[in-house]
């Protein structure tokens, strides 16, 4: 690409000199550049044809590309056989004691730097904006991916008009009057683009952009064969083309910097009207299709595929996050609503699903469930105040068998969520127990841990108190801070809050004491044993924002930010400060729900931004991170954004764009 690149800078500087001193250059100048816009418009179309419809490999365009190379080389070779160096000075009356020019020459030129300057910006605001379309049309004007893709390519077919039709007109008012229209113009119609919230005028404002910004670089190659000698052409306007050209990769990389921290306002260096960032924005995506038309309970992300399951009604719709439509839809088993949903961590994408199995024991409505992250144990909860861990025991993984191995009566309420911490080091620290580790909240008001001692039995090591209302769900840290030995819990409730746990210290001195240790409870059911004890205790309270019960609350593991979204339809967003700790007192230990005498170390978490009405007035029921996988995204499958379901049944998306630190 570095040689390619190379040899069309070479190739612009010759044409755009040679043509530039020709009689009528605005004219043949609009035609050649035009060429080039013709080019921009159907290649990508060419391109993509050929892969989405032909079904042939993407380096195949190229070969198209190498036997128009051929030709060139064969039509310029014959066209410029006699265009020898002696007739280049004997045309522009090059005289031998004369010093000869040389491009050191033409740089003490100012025209040459101006003519440099002003490509460089011309080239940039061309490549970035010709780039930007898509992705501002796809995430802000809400455009299906082809009409996203057929706006650009009516904006370099607009360009290459514009060189066509205007050169004529710069002809006749002349370059310094026609350029300074042309700036006007497009800033303008840039204006009108990004202020304007329709489609279709968005569509009409980026052709007529293209159309003025055409003639542009033409215009200004005459004006500077007009402005400097004969001899100094060549070097001078091959050293602007080829800043020019510099412009091409400054300015889609200084856009992109730009808009990761400005929700893809319309940028570009000829008008750069940019409002000030905030420290975080959430832009509502175009929703997934269908709409569900019902309430829907909840959207999980699969883990490693690019799919999103919803709970609603009686089924689970399985979205595509490529192409933002339904993949398909599971029904069956379920005689009432579905309110909860979890992939198996190991689980792979048929073709078909098929319905395998029915786990009975609950006597009343399922609220939650939970694989564990080896998928050996599947966590149920229920309005019947209990937690079923059930353990699979078939012979292979088509022998879909499970049978009950716990049932856990220990919260006085309904138990709304159970999770399991996530498979990271430290999980597995405490000796006494086995590496699995369930957490579950409940109308009681309270949280509580539970662990496999070393007989097996499932037992609860922590209650969690502090909430003064409903516990409605909890989240695990999915990847610990450096030097912690084990990951935080966040609680959310119908109080408001929103809550960080963290584990105190482990059982190290455990094995040592008398009577704490497993072995000593064996052959008590864990219904009568006194429960093991963990030192857990709230170390923040996040910033207060909802004004109604928190739903749902979920953590990245990509950048450590937190979203919670809950009856108020409000969607807001947290960061932890950094190696920022506030030493607390004991009566903020209480106002936290620590109990402890000692001092305990505050984390400081603060608001970036908060949507409020997310889903209109509808109550939203559910909020998940998950990755990107739609052609707008510049790093697919790596790029994350958050998903929020609601009870008006619309599965939404939404482009999280933060500042870039100060």
């Amino acid at each position: 690409m570095l040689f390619t690149g190379f040899g069309n800078g070479i190739q612009d500087s010759g044409y755009n000199a040679w043509i530039g001193n020709m009689h009528r250059a605005n004219e043949l100048l609009g035609f050649l550049h035009g060429a080039y816009g013709l080019g921009g418009t159907i290649g990508p179309l060419i391109a993509s044809a050929m892969v989405t419809e032909g079904k042939l490999n993407w380096y195949t365009f190229y070969y198209i590309m190498i036997g128009l190379t051929v030709v060139e080389l064969v039509v310029g070779t014959a066209a410029f056989r006699d265009a020898t160096g002696q007739v280049y000075r004997q045309r522009v009356r090059y005289d031998e004691a004369k010093d000869r020019a040389t491009t050191r020459m033409a740089l003490k030129k100012p025209i040459t730097w101006i003519v440099a300057v002003f490509l460089l910006g011309y080239v940039a605001t061309e490549v970035s904006l010709g780039g930007w379309i898509v992705t501002f049309m796809l995430r802000v004007r809400h455009a299906k991916p082809f009409l996203a893709g057929l706006t650009v390519t009516l904006f370099w077919l607009g360009l290459t008009l514009g060189r066509v039709v205007l050169g004529f007109v710069t002809e006749r008012t002349g370059e310094k009057t026609a350029i300074m229209v042309y700036l006007m113009l497009s800033m303008g119609l840039e204006l009108l683009y990004w202020l304007v919230p329709n489609f279709v005028a968005s569509v009409i404002f980026v052709m007529l952009l293209g159309f003025f910004l055409g003639p542009l670089f033409p215009a200004a190659m005459v004006a500077a064969t007009k402005l400097l000698p004969a001899d100094y052409h060549v070097s001078a306007i091959g050293f602007a083309a080829a800043v020019g050209g510099g412009g091409a990769a400054v300015g889609p990389f200084a856009v992109r910097d730009r808009r990761q921290s400005l929700n893809y306002r319309p940028l570009a260096f000829a008008a750069s009207f940019i409002m000030a960032p905030t420290s975080a924005s959430i832009t509502a995506l175009a929703p997934l299709k269908p709409d569900l038309h019902e309430r829907a309970w909840a959207s999980v992300p699969h883990p490693t595929l690019p799919l999103i399951a919803t709970a609603h009604g009686k089924a689970v719709t399985v979205f595509s996050l490529s192409t933002a439509s339904a993949h398909s839809v599971l029904t069956g088993g379920h005689t009432r609503s579905v309110r909860s949903i979890a992939w198996e961590a190991t689980s792979v994408l048929s073709k078909e699903w098929e319905f395998t199995l029915v786990l009975e024991g609950h006597d009343s409505e399922i609220k939650s469930c939970a694989f564990s992250p080896s998928g050996s144990y599947l966590a149920t909860c229920s309005r019947d105040k209990s937690v079923w861990i059930w353990e699979d025991i078939g012979a292979s993984e088509e022998d879909d068998e499970w049978e009950t191995i716990a049932v856990l009566n220990e919260h006085e309420g309904d138990v709304k969520a159970v999770a399991w911490c996530p498979d990271v080091p430290g999980r597995n620290a405490r000796r006494s127990y086995s590496a699995d580790v369930l957490a579950s909240a409940s109308y009681d008001n309270t949280v509580r841990i539970w662990r496999e001692d070393g007989d097996a039995e499932w037992v609860c090591v922590a209650v969690l108190e502090g909430h003064e209302g409903t516990v409605w769900g909890l989240q695990w840290e999915p990847r610990p801070r450096d030097g912690d030995r084990f990951p935080r819990l966040l609680t959310f409730s119908a109080d408001n809050t929103i809550r960080v746990w963290t584990l105190k210290q482990d059982d190290e001195a455990e094995e040592n004491s008398t009577g704490g240790g497993a072995g000593a409870l064996g052959g008590i059911p864990n219904t009568m044993r006194r429960s093991l004890r963990e030192e857990w205790t709230c170390t923040s309270v996040l910033p207060k924002v909802h004004t109604r019960d928190i739903y749902s609350v979920t953590w990245s593991a990509q950048t450590g930010l937190v979203a919670s979204t809950g009856s108020d339809g409000i969607v807001a967003l947290y960061a932890e400060d950094s190696e920022q700790h506030v030493t607390t007192t004991d009566s903020q230990d209480q106002t936290m729900g620590n109990t402890e005498e000692s001092k305990q170390q505050q984390t400081s978490w603060r608001l970036l931004t908060s949507q409020p009405g997310a889903h209109g007035p509808f109550e939203v029921n559910h909020i998940s991170w998950c990755r990107r996988y739609d052609a707008a995204s510049e790093r697919r499958g790596e790029e994350e954004m958050l998903v929020t379901t609601g009870d008006d049944g619309i599965v939404r998306p939404w482009q999280v764009e933060m500042d870039a630190p100060r």
